[in-house]
């Protein structure tokens, strides 16, 4: 009877350790499948947010390059305006020399020819530059672009009428210029902050 009873200890710790193994195994099995599909979710979140920064890493190096070329448009305005101005001035100072000879005649009316082509494809190119720079500063709600563009649009009328625009005038469009380049500037340093 002493073996009856050992050999049913022996057989009841057996099925217990089975059964011990057989609900360690479905926990263990449970518990891979339920953290596999955390960590699939937690990677597919990663991936996620990996792809809007980047996103939004690409949208503000954008930003950059936009305010960068506006700046060179700017820049190309403002140092066709100066020559343009220049090249009036020598345009109405011709326009008032005395001639004495027709050498000297036929000498002022081709540097007077010269001059009036180099003004005008100074004014087309200022036209040009204009349209892009008013295609890039879209947001007319902005009271600092409505200005800028107003401005321009001055510069460009004194322009058509063979006006020079004082060194003043383009000083105040360069301040304005520069004030709405460091506003844009600083909104991009608080927006990727």
């Amino acid at each position: 009877m002493i073996l009856l009873a050992s050999d049913s200890v022996i057989l009841s710790g057996l099925i217990a350790a089975i059964i011990s193994g057989v609900v360690s195994l479905v926990g263990y099995v449970i518990t891979a499948v339920i953290q596999s599909k955390n960590g699939n979710k937690a990677v597919e979140a990663q991936k996620e947010i990996a792809k809007m920064e980047k996103d939004e890493k690409l949208f503000y190096e954008s930003q950059i390059r936009r305010n960068d070329e506006v700046r060179k448009l700017f820049a190309s305005f403002i140092r066709d305006s100066t020559v343009l101005s220049r090249v009036i001035e020598e345009v109405k100072k011709k326009k008032t020399e005395k001639v004495h000879h027709v050498r000297d005649a036929q000498e002022a009316i081709d540097e007077m020819g010269k001059l009036v082509q180099e003004a005008t494809e100074r004014i087309n190119q200022l036209q040009e530059t204009v349209s892009l720079i008013r295609l890039y500063l879209f947001d007319e709600d902005n009271p600092d672009v409505q200005l800028i563009l107003a401005n321009m649009l001055q510069i460009i009328r004194e322009y058509g009428k063979l006006e020079v625009v004082s060194g003043t005038e383009l000083s105040m469009f360069i301040d304005l210029v520069r004030h709405y380049l460091y506003k844009q500037m600083q909104e991009l340093k608080v927006k990727t902050a």
